[in-house]
């Protein structure tokens, strides 16, 4: 029994003593992330935030020529479609938001680049 009793506490000093050993060492780990997190904070208090954003719709024109022969019968013709995109932003002065101004070319490059 007194054996028993001597290797149990053995083994939790072990465990405790390994336990103890990693969260000391994480703490670096620890330290280097608040580190970040301040560092970002810090960059917060500086915002401005004194814009109100408007949304702005953004318009591409597409067209294209066609020509079709049906039964010997030539025909030809153009055509133009015009799509609506929403998404850009303006940014106006007297609110109380953040804001980042969002140009149409840059949804364009966005939508034929990346889509």
């Amino acid at each position: 029994m007194k054996k028993l009793f001597i290797t149990m506490s053995l083994t939790a000093a072990v465990a405790s003593g390994y336990y103890l050993n990693r969260v000391n060492n994480s703490d670096n780990l620890s330290s280097v992330m608040l580190e970040n997190i301040e560092a970002l904070a810090d960059g917060e208090s500086s915002m401005d935030c004194n814009y109100i954003p408007k949304g702005k719709e953004c318009s591409i024109t597409v067209s294209a020529d066609v020509a079709a022969k049906i039964f010997g019968i030539t025909g030809k013709g153009d055509g133009s479609v015009v799509v609506n995109i929403t998404g850009a932003q303006e940014c106006e002065l007297g609110g109380n938001s953040t804001c980042v101004p969002v140009q149409c070319n840059e949804l364009y490059s966005t939508i034929f680049n990346h889509g």
